[in-house]
């Protein structure tokens, strides 16, 4: 329910002009917003006082739009002084009545009770306004049957009104009403202390205030109208109960295209039968869009169907479009301050998987560049010091190969001289 706390009337009133037909006038906007009231009065139930609230303000909606489009019925300017709601029962109101009342019963399904009624002196007014009077009617008599019946054209547009404005909770049924003049009277199986909602406006015509308009539910339908508009204006999913038979009789359109192109308004003239329509970006092999609700989407090729008929086979699912828009995202560059991990690819067997290699840790990486260059300055000097070492190894070989080789024969010699017998001491 549009809860709208200001408002400002600026109506479309038509006026006779004298050389005989009808101009239109637009009254200058009013500087005051609508007196706006409430009062509560004794009843068995009620309720919460955001409620009432609620009501007031959407039923001064629903006012301006009823009286706008009345005033264009009847020809002349209406003005809205106040609205009320007041909260009682069927005793407490047939007792404020002072007079007689126009009152329409409206029979809709599974709502218990809306009224439309009017005071006598409304009624008389509007009447006297359809039978082409300008002025105010001379005398407060109760109306005619015929003026009754002129009234009675309110009917099917307030009801059309409140339905849209109740955002067709209930249906709009042309002459499902049923309108008197006499005494409140309400449904035998009601009693006298059920609690009803009365919504009033006092409005102006010729000139005239105190013009009263009135709105009567049962608290059973207002509870029903609210307690629909809280569904209406909630999340779908999570008030949607499926079953079989839901499942099963639910239709959602599925359409297929091929592929798109645009042309210009001349090109559009100029096209006949037989003509070739290049659709832009898609080639014969790419697949086809298999649109579901307008919403979700499929690539499929086309297929034959018993030689007759023709299909779409569906190559991949919309998660794994999305899998892909996500992995093509980067994860690493000058502004992207954190690592963001992919979501693991569907499993699907129809579905290709892409690999992906993993994200690398810049931290680690910049340690290990500082750990590989310092091990690379130590096998500098490593090597540095067995090249030396390599070098003095060189220059003892040269020492040594520049000595003479000793002979075989020299050697034996050698040998022989060396070798030591006792035998020799008892010669000397």
């Amino acid at each position: 329910m549009n809860n709208k706390r200001s408002s400002s009337i600026k109506k479309e009133i038509f006026l006779p002009a004298i050389i005989g037909d009808w101009t239109n006038y637009t009254s200058e906007k009013n500087k005051d917003s609508i007196s706006i009231t409430k009062s509560i009065g004794l009843s068995n139930k009620t309720v919460s006082q955001e409620t009432i609230n609620d009501l007031l303000f959407f039923h001064q909606e629903f006012f301006e739009e009823f009286f706008n489009k009345i005033a264009k019925e009847i020809n002349t300017h209406i003005e809205i002084d106040t609205i009320s709601i007041n909260v009682l029962n069927h005793q407490l109101f047939k007792n404020s009545l002072k007079d007689d009342i126009y009152q329409c019963k409206f029979e809709l399904p599974e709502l218990e009770q809306i009224d439309l009624i009017l005071t006598k002196k409304a009624t008389k007014y509007i009447a006297h306004r359809l039978c082409g009077g300008q002025s105010q009617p001379e005398e407060m008599t109760d109306p005619t049957e015929v003026e009754i019946s002129l009234v009675s054209v309110m009917n099917d547009i307030f009801l059309k009104t409140l339905s849209e404005k109740w955002k067709t909770i209930f249906p709009f049924i042309p002459e499902s009403h049923q309108s008197t003049f006499g005494h409140y009277n309400f449904h035998p199986q009601q009693a006298d202390n059920e609690t009803i909602i009365e919504l009033n406006a006092n409005f102006k015509l010729f000139n005239q205030h105190d013009l009263s308009c009135k709105i009567i539910y049962s608290l059973e339908t207002i509870e029903k109208l609210l307690f629909f508009d809280e569904l209406l204006n909630s999340n779908i999913v999570e008030n949607t109960h499926l079953n079989s038979n839901t499942l099963k009789n639910t239709k959602i359109s599925v359409k297929s295209i091929i592929g798109e192109t645009t042309l210009a308004l001349n090109e559009l003239q100029n096209i006949e039968i037989g003509d070739v329509i290049l659709l832009e970006n898609q080639k014969l092999t790419d697949p086809i869009k298999v649109i579901v609700d307008e919403s979700i989407v499929f690539n499929a090729i086309p297929i034959a169907i018993n030689d007759r008929e023709i299909g779409a086979q569906i190559l991949n699912t919309p998660q794994f479009d999305q899998y892909k828009k996500e992995a093509s995202k980067p994860s690493m560059g000058p502004f992207i301050t954190s690592n963001k991990t992919h979501p693991a690819p569907p499993t699907h067997e129809n579905d290709p998987i892409i690999e992906r290699p993993p994200i690398e840790d810049t931290t680690s990486v910049e340690q290990n560049d500082i750990a590989e260059l310092s091990n690379n300055l130590t096998t500098e000097e490593n090597f540095e010091s067995v090249n030396n070492s390599s070098q003095d190894m060189v220059t003892d070989n040269e020492i040594i190969a520049e000595q003479p080789p000793i002979s075989e024969e020299s050697t034996d010699e050698g040998i022989a001289n060396d070798d030591f017998s006792w035998d020799d001491l008892d010669d000397g």
